[in-house]
């Protein structure tokens, strides 16, 4: 018995399109980034706070934490 032939599969074009962006699409490109990035940033400020409410600090052992804090 002989195996079956094999068969190649077409593949894409591995190589990139190069296509023309106008200034306008890339205007919006980088709004759309920047209000993904606030929209993130929101979310991990929220999620944050929430942790911090689960804590539940005293306004001492907060002002402690902010002293050993190294930006």
């Amino acid at each position: 018995m002989t195996p079956p032939e094999e068969v190649l599969l077409p593949t894409p074009d591995p190589s990139p399109e190069v296509t023309d962006i106008t200034a306008e699409q890339e205007r919006l490109n980088n709004i759309a980034a920047a209000y993904r990035k606030s929209i993130a940033t929101s979310a991990e400020r929220d999620i944050a706070l929430a942790q911090l409410h689960g804590l539940d600090p005293t306004p001492t052992e907060i002002r402690a934490a902010l002293t050993t804090w190294q930006i």
